[in-house]
């Protein structure tokens, strides 16, 4: 084929190709001509280039004349193909190291050691594990990307078992190729989560991905179920029955499945909270189970009673068409023993919603693995209204509905005794909100306190009962803060000085400012701190508009006299009620329990001179029989005296 005398067939070839005018010659399936085309220069590729196979390939396309031009302009462009290759191997791949969470059963792939005090790091694109101070001697060899995983793939994130059988296996085939995108892309972004989408245990039907095995209870309640999100009731399942109703009765109806459809929600948004937030972080291994608690308290206690609350009412609406008796549930979940565990669910969680929310934002700029988890889940189209402070703050507002719920449901009853029924149930709404509000005052109270004294210096003391008194006294365990506010101390030179007033359950204690913390306050040689005990709360009398209060221990050891002036009258009203609650609900021994020496020698002086006035008084009795017997005698003597003058004068 290739001799200096063609045959007859390659010439009638030849002449085809120089008729047909081609300038470039045709490449067919047949040859593996791929990657070496001028076009390709510039590509990596790892396939050996064989020049051979192109001469050959350009002999039966063109003359001998025609192809030696065609193989030198291929020549050049395979030697700046491959010049260009080389240069990109040459080039050193820099290694992209990241700190190890677990040193256990680590091994340094450059000196083969394992050191327990030394801390390894780990090359996203490699997966090479080395010490910290390894790492100088493996920057000098370049990071070969694309390497298999070596044995410490695994280090950072354990995988769970994918041999769990789901119940809702049937959506995991249409969303698991959306997320398995997402954590990809991440992935080769990062580096940080590679086996983030191996660890779903199962896909909602939403493309919310879990991380523990589905409750059966979701699939009963129809928490998924695209009829549970239909019109109203009167549009809907009721269309037919709402002609023979009052225009009350069917807004009543709408109201009840309204209830329904936003409790199912909220069941939603915490299975996402525990299930997908909760579980995914715990199970990546991302944060630890006490910093999630602190993060997402008492979410499976608050799981368990709004899917109990959700399941008492859906068996309530599937009884009939006409919903009645929905207070009966009202009752039975906001009385007894459920009411206790929504109060301290609800009492935990919303106490700690600013917290949360704060290491929410913290955790996503210090927290790398953390930050891409989030934005993981906020690529998925279910969670870009579900993100995790939206969840929390959903949650911390629910409790607040359930009032308007029952109070439209009391508007809209025609019948009486069903209404007062309805009744009975507000109230107990009202309670526990009341109750849960009161917790949350409290834990805020306390941990102001903690504020407050961590911001007074080391070394601040006072003097109470004739005795030291630290700033650690004011958290003992039987002290319990109970109201704290700015309020004016107007002292002998009626000058008001700004104090913080803290009312504890027995002592009430002055504070005040100095630059950025807090110190006992004194003045006019008066103590700081006032016991509850036989202490007596007035109002100032006087012009209109006054806003003064005084406060006046009648205690023998210290009795004294304060002016307080609040900012407003709301204020000076509240102050008043709180402490007199307080000074009612003192305990009498609570202040002196451990007395001082000059507290005892007061006691007793104080029961000595009770024993001499006593003997005055008794002293005071006797004179005054004595002066009553001696005006008797004087009287006596007049009477006599009147008479002699009366004998003389006759």
């Amino acid at each position: 084929l290739f001799s200096d005398k063609p045959s007859e067939v390659s010439r009638e070839r030849l002449r085809q190709i120089r008729a047909s005018s081609m300038v470039v010659p045709a490449i067919t399936p047949r040859l593996p001509l791929m990657g070496l085309l001028p076009k390709a220069v510039g590509k990596a590729s790892n396939d050996k280039v064989d020049l051979k196979s192109i001469e050959k390939v350009l002999k039966l396309r063109s003359s001998r004349k025609h192809a030696k031009v065609k193989v030198n302009k291929f020549h050049f462009s395979i030697h700046c193909y491959l010049n260009i290759t080389n240069l990109q191997l040459k080039e050193k791949k820099q290694h992209v190291w990241l700190q190890c969470q677990e040193k256990v059963g680590l091994n340094c792939d450059i000196c083969n050691k394992t050191e327990g005090n030394s801390s390894f790091v780990r090359c996203t694109e490699c997966h090479a594990v080395l010490h910290s101070h390894c790492k100088t001697a493996a920057n000098k060899a370049s990071c070969s990307r694309g390497k298999s995983a070596s044995k410490h793939s695994s280090v950072m994130f354990q995988t769970r078992p994918l041999s769990l059988v789901s119940r809702f296996s049937s959506f995991r085939s249409d969303s698991s190729s959306v997320i398995g995108q997402i954590y990809a892309e991440t992935s080769n972004r990062s580096g940080v989560l590679p086996q983030s989408a191996d660890c779903v245990v199962s896909i909602l039907p939403d493309g919310a991905g879990v991380y523990t095995i589905p409750d059966a209870k979701w699939e009963e309640l129809g928490l998924w179920s695209a009829e549970a999100d239909g019109n109203w009731w009167s549009t809907g399942r009721g269309k037919v029955a709402r002609n023979y109703m009052s225009s009350k009765e069917v807004k009543r109806q709408d109201i009840i499945h309204e209830l329904v459809t936003t409790e199912r929600h909220h069941c939603i948004t915490l299975v996402l909270l525990k299930h997908t937030y909760f579980d995914g972080l715990l199970g990546l291994n991302i944060l630890t189970n006490n910093e999630l608690n602190m993060l997402m308290p008492h979410l499976e206690l608050l799981l368990e009673v709004h899917l109990h609350f959700l399941q008492l009412l859906k068996k309530k609406v599937d009884e009939s068409v006409v919903v009645n008796n929905v207070h009966e549930i009202f009752i039975e979940q906001f009385t007894g023993e459920v009411a206790e565990k929504m109060k301290l669910a609800y009492t935990t969680f919303c106490s700690r919603k600013d917290f949360s929310v704060q290491e929410y934002h913290r955790l996503c700029q210090t927290n790398q693995n953390f930050n891409i988890f989030m934005e993981n889940m906020n690529k998925l189209p279910y969670f870009k209204a579900r993100s995790l402070p939206d969840c929390l703050l959903l949650v911390t507002q629910r409790l607040s509905k359930y009032h308007s719920f029952v109070e439209s449901l009391r508007k809209n009853t025609e019948d009486a005794l069903l209404k007062d029924e309805i009744v009975k149930a507000e109230q107990a709404v009202k309670k526990l909100v009341a109750n849960v509000d009161q917790g949350i005052g409290d834990i805020q109270l306390q941990q102001l306190c903690k504020e407050i004294v961590a911001q007074m210096d080391t070394k601040e003391s006072t003097t109470f009962l004739g005795k030291t008194f630290t700033k650690n006294e004011l958290l003992s365990s039987t002290r319990t803060l109970l109201h704290a506010g700015d309020v004016y101390w107007q002292n002998a030179m009626r000058k008001p000085a700004e104090v913080k007033m803290l009312l504890f359950s027995d002592i009430i204690v002055f504070l005040q400012r100095v630059g950025n913390s807090y110190a006992f306050f004194s003045q006019d040689n008066k103590e700081c701190i006032i016991s509850l005990l036989k202490l007596i709360v007035r109002e100032k009398a006087g012009r209109s508009g006054s806003q003064g209060l005084y406060l006046i221990s009648a205690a023998p050891s210290h009795a004294e006299m304060y002016e307080i002036i609040c900012h407003t009258k709301k204020m000076l009203a509240s102050w008043t009620e709180r402490i007199q609650r307080a000074v009612d609900a003192c305990p009498s021994a609570a202040i002196e329990e451990c007395p001082s020496s000059e507290s005892v020698f007061a006691v007793e002086h104080e029961e000595q001179l009770k024993n001499l006035f006593g003997k005055v008084n008794d002293y005071n009795d006797e004179l005054k029989k004595l002066l009553d017997c001696q005006i008797e005698a004087y009287g006596e003597i007049l009477v006599s005296l009147f008479n002699c003058n009366l004998f003389y004068n006759c």
